[in-house]
């Protein structure tokens, strides 16, 4: 919806705020071929700018000065979900009675592929061997927490995400609450049910938001016996003794009401910087090269999809219909993971002061 907003907001800084019946074909033409002239990534004050100064400042076909910086133009699929915007609406618009046609049809877009021109690729294994080697994994005691998303929270995403498959925003938007066992094996509750608990006041029941992509994602996951070595138990305990609530208390909610924008941009930074720069290679890489491995261990497809959130689980029928908690974990730990260094991770996260850790967090939240 914000990036509908800002799309329609934009067309009516190019073309005015005219009525729509005077909208007219040519009109996103226009509007297409002035878009694709963007860059794929402008100074934070300009983009507050409109729509016709973004493309004037920032014209990627204009003429450079010697030695002025080049940047790369916005890629056809961006174009095409700028204009698809606006398409929307006009067909809406049509279907209203508002227009005699629909003038939103038959805008193409040079170079866009569905399903996107820039695949995801998984990590090589070296590749995650040099991640979780990186100074973030191995030196806990000097993980700073002065930044918007503490090194802290961008460790225990990351850990998550790779062991489980699942969404950055499932994690970032957890309470502590979600964070359970059953019968000895600890989970996490992926859902956008807020529990009700004497840990919970009112003045954070008002401040909670919580969201799941699709039905299916309101799942159980279960917390990989890796995560529990390096302190997670104790790490959540304290967090509860210092009167934390959620999981990531420093993770705090945007404009748009997610959680982990800042994070996810964290997290593509770092793997640019101690993995690649390969585009296709991001965050949610984490989320698909789950999948591959555990396809290579030969877990059952409905299994996997139960818990990347592609089909519902249950704890005790919870859910309803689904694999049960136990097969889950069972079927997590068939995954081989065993070509990364757990022993140096083991060894940097045995000596961690976790109330520490939560004090801190305090300070970073006040």
């Amino acid at each position: 919806a914000n990036e509908y907003e800002v799309a329609a907001r934009d067309f009516v800084d190019f073309v005015g705020d005219i009525p729509v019946v005077e909208i007219v074909h040519d009109d996103l033409l226009d509007y297409r071929d002035e878009a694709a002239k963007l860059p794929n990534a402008m100074p934070r004050a300009d983009r507050a700018l409109g729509f016709t100064a973004r493309v004037a400042k920032h014209d990627v076909n204009r003429p450079r000065a010697s030695g002025e910086k080049v940047r790369q133009a916005v890629s056809p699929n961006t174009v095409k979900k700028r204009i698809g915007g606006i398409q929307a609406l006009l067909t809406y618009a049509h279907i209203q009675k508002w227009t005699r046609t629909n003038v939103g049809r038959d805008v193409p877009i040079t170079g866009y592929t569905k399903g996107g021109a820039r695949r995801r690729r998984t990590f090589a294994d070296d590749e995650l061997r040099g991640l979780l080697g990186s100074t973030l994994f191995t030196s806990p005691s000097r993980w700073d927490w002065t930044l918007k998303t503490t090194d802290c929270t961008l460790f225990w995403l990351f850990m998550f995400c790779m062991t489980t498959g699942a969404r950055i925003e499932e994690y970032g938007q957890a309470r502590l609450t979600d964070v359970r066992s059953d019968d000895g094996t600890l989970y996490i509750d992926v859902d956008d049910y807020v529990e009700q608990s004497d840990e919970l006041t009112t003045e954070d029941d008002l401040g909670t938001v919580k969201s799941v992509k699709t039905d299916p994602s309101r799942r159980i996951v279960p917390v990989h016996d890796r995560l529990r070595v390096l302190g997670f138990d104790t790490y959540c305990a304290e967090l509860r003794a210092a009167g934390h609530t959620q999981l990531f208390p420093d993770l705090q909610l945007n404009d748009v009401e997610k959680y982990t924008q800042d994070a996810s941009k964290r997290a593509n930074r770092l793997i640019d910087k101690i993995v690649s720069k390969d585009r296709r290679l991001v965050f949610h890489s984490l989320r698909h090269g789950f999948k591959d491995r555990a396809a290579e261990a030969e877990i059952d497809s409905r299994v996997t999809d139960q818990i990347c959130g592609h089909a519902p689980t249950t704890v005790g029928g919870k859910y309803g219909t689904g694999v049960r908690l136990p097969a889950l974990r069972k079927a997590l730990h068939r995954i081989d993971w065993q070509f990364l260094d757990w022993n140096s991770l083991d060894t940097a996260m045995a000596g961690m002061d976790w109330e520490r850790v939560a004090a801190r967090h305090h300070r970073v939240m006040s």
